[in-house]
């Protein structure tokens, strides 16, 4: 691919960028980074897994255990803020193996996207 490296960093740079942005105006309270984190998120699976997700905090607020699922139900995303990446994941697979809700025992695969 002709100038792959400058594509490259011209995405890496705009992204570095958007993700300050955000920061910035959710200190302010005038955007809430996990949301946005979700939406980019949405896309950016849609992309990688050549399929739709729905936000499934869009019907329930803070829906439990994970927060994207794919059009088939076959595939689960937590998108994560967190500082501490292995945490999370362990809390995550915690909470999901001691579930009791219906909701979530179709879980078949189970992805991490973090920021």
């Amino acid at each position: 691919m002709k100038n792959s490296a400058e594509r490259i960093q011209f995405i890496t740079e705009y992204l570095i960028s958007y993700k300050q942005k955000i920061e910035v105006l959710n200190k302010n309270g005038l955007f809430d980074a996990a949301t946005l984190y979700e939406l980019f998120a949405l896309e950016a699976c849609a992309l990688w897994f050549g399929q739709k997700f729905s936000n499934l905090n869009s019907d329930t607020a803070n829906f439990p255990y994970v927060d994207l699922i794919s059009t088939d139900g076959q595939l689960y995303v937590q998108v994560s803020t967190a500082q501490d990446i292995p945490a999370k994941v362990n809390k995550t697979l915690e909470k999901i193996s001691d579930a009791k809700s219906g909701k979530i025992t179709g879980v078949n695969q189970l992805f991490f996207f973090v920021l």
